[in-house]
């Protein structure tokens, strides 16, 4: 009836003679006559006789609904069904956006509860951590651990680093204590100073053997070139002494650096595992937050 009477209203029928209750047809007033006809206001009226006019039913095996409607104008036969359609969808419309109006009012104080919930979740998350000293650290990780990682990989370069010094300082004092050339020392042929000794040990050598091809060796140009390659190999074991010194250094600053990081290593282990143990209520507390948010 509420879709007749729009179409009935949107087409203005009650102004078609055909549709007109004070021309009622000779059933209806002999229906009038006996008293078996029911009073109708206009608009009830005019409705009872688009029903007479219409038939609706549904194509079988399909879900094609049909409209027909009969009337003394074709274009209002036509005009009837497209207007009936149109009121129905349009009715099936504002259903469904009350619907949805009345979930959204149900759920607006829901969500706004829910949302507390999760404010509340998250705030106690963030008050466990500030009264437990649980920083973050990269990748979610609490400060406690990745400072602890970190440490350890420093702590091991450290003692590497330290063992190859102690390992090249041995092999320094091995050729100095022996008596052997220090030639094959990377850190002496790195050296500036030592390559420019190195260069006027051989070419002291170069002069000594030209001259001892016509003069004896207590002569005094090859005694005096002989006394000048004494001083260079001198010079030389020198700054090879200097090498050593500075290797012994490294290795000793690395091996002071090495008991810091451990003493420093201890100290976080101890407050990782505290951090460790304090966790446990952390993700709870984390979790509950994340149920709450999802929810």
């Amino acid at each position: 009836s509420d879709v007749l009477g729009q179409v009935a209203d949107q087409l203005k029928l009650a102004e078609r003679d055909e549709f007109d209750p004070n021309k009622a047809s000779i059933t209806d007033r002999i229906m009038a006559l006996v008293g078996r006809a029911p009073e109708l206001g206009l608009k009830d009226a005019v409705i009872a006789k688009m029903r007479d006019r219409l038939q609706i039913y549904r194509v079988e095996n399909s879900r094609v609904i049909v409209v027909e409607f009969s009337s003394k104008d074709a274009n209002l036969a036509a005009e009837v069904p497209e207007a009936i359609a149109a009121a129905y969808l349009s009715t099936q419309q504002a259903a469904k956006l009350q619907t949805d109006t009345s979930a959204t009012d149900w759920l607006e104080p829901v969500i706004k509860d829910l949302s507390d919930k999760v404010k509340e979740a998250e705030a106690k998350v963030a008050s466990y951590r500030a009264e437990n000293d649980i920083l973050d650290g990269q990748n979610n990780s609490a400060l406690a651990t990745q400072q602890l990682s970190e440490l350890s990989s420093e702590l091991t370069r450290v003692k590497a680093a330290k063992a190859q010094s102690e390992a090249r300082a041995q092999s320094v004092r091995a050729l100095l204590e022996s008596g052997a050339s220090v030639d094959s020392v990377p850190e002496i042929l790195s050296s500036g100073l030592m390559q420019r000794l190195r260069e006027q040990q051989v070419t002291l050598k170069s002069e000594i053997a030209d001259l001892s091809i016509t003069l004896l060796d207590n002569h005094p140009r090859i005694k005096g070139l002989r006394s000048q390659l004494a001083d260079l190999d001198s010079q030389i074991r020198s700054e090879a002494g200097k090498v050593l010194r500075s290797l012994e250094t490294e290795a000793q600053t690395a091996g002071l650096r090495e008991k810091e990081l451990i003493s420093s290593l201890n100290g976080l282990k101890a407050e990782s595992s505290r951090v460790g143990d304090e966790e446990v209520g952390l993700r709870a507390l984390e979790r509950e937050a994340t149920s709450q948010r999802d929810l």
